[in-house]
């Protein structure tokens, strides 16, 4: 498809010009397309930029304050862990003002509530369609390559994520477990159609299971992993 015809690649090249950054939904909005069209034409933020970048050119490298706080709030919790994170010090990451971070944010417990709803897997987990279709193993394979990227490039993060604790940290610890709730919902749906068989709760588990471990221990590449857990998953689940 050429670049002109694509209605995703343009809205989200119109959301870049007008603000500086988009979402993944918000893409979705503007191009009339369902999150889950988006995602599996492009399977992350990152490769839809990807794209962008080769067929604009370097201005959509441009990034607002939002995206330049958030990519600080990434930075120091992988050095430093949640005791590194401040407003302050993201602020001085992020080249802004506390003034900035506290008018997009509202504080810490807002950096991190936003960091997790925006830069977790959970958005793509949320893309899945409400009647899943036929190809779980696809499905599968994109979901545990977008956690083993993002459990690799944020360490720090999923200790976060994993841990029960007061105020910042229980809201970024609900993501955890909203990301496990909505694996839930989608292995309940394709155990309902037939497709898989299990309890979909410990399916769900396990999956997480299995990217955390992965992501952790292996060195394997990610796409080659991903497909791995997604081949285990969709063909080993299949009905007798």
């Amino acid at each position: 498809m050429d670049a002109q015809d694509d209605p995703i690649l343009e809205a989200a090249w119109a959301l870049l010009r007008a603000q500086g950054h988009f979402t993944m939904a918000a893409v979705a909005r503007r191009a009339g397309v369902s999150r889950g069209t988006v995602y599996r034409r492009y399977a992350d933020r990152d490769r839809l930029l990807a794209r962008l970048a080769e067929v604009r050119g370097a201005p959509v490298a441009v990034q607002g304050p939002r995206e330049r706080a958030l990519d600080a709030v990434g930075a120091l919790l992988d050095e430093g862990g949640p005791a590194a994170l401040s407003v302050e010090a993201v602020a001085r990451r992020a080249g802004l003002g506390p003034a900035t971070i506290y008018r997009h944010f509202d504080g810490r417990d807002g950096l991190l509530a936003a960091f997790v709803d925006e830069r977790s897997p959970r958005r793509l987990v949320a893309a899945l369609d409400a009647s899943p279709g036929d190809d779980v193993e696809g499905d599968l394979s994109r979901l545990a390559e977008a956690g083993l990227r993002f459990t690799r490039a944020q360490p720090g993060l999923v200790r976060l994520m994993l841990t029960e604790g007061g105020g910042a940290i229980r809201r970024a610890a609900q993501g955890s477990r909203r990301l496990q709730h909505a694996l839930t919902d989608y292995f309940e749906r394709q155990v309902a159609s037939g497709r898989l068989v299990g309890d979909p709760d410990t399916l769900a588990v396990a999956f997480v299971g299995m990217i955390l471990t992965i992501g952790g221990e292996s060195r394997a590449e990610p796409t080659e992993a991903a497909a791995l857990i997604a081949r285990m998953f969709a063909r080993g689940l299949r009905p007798p």
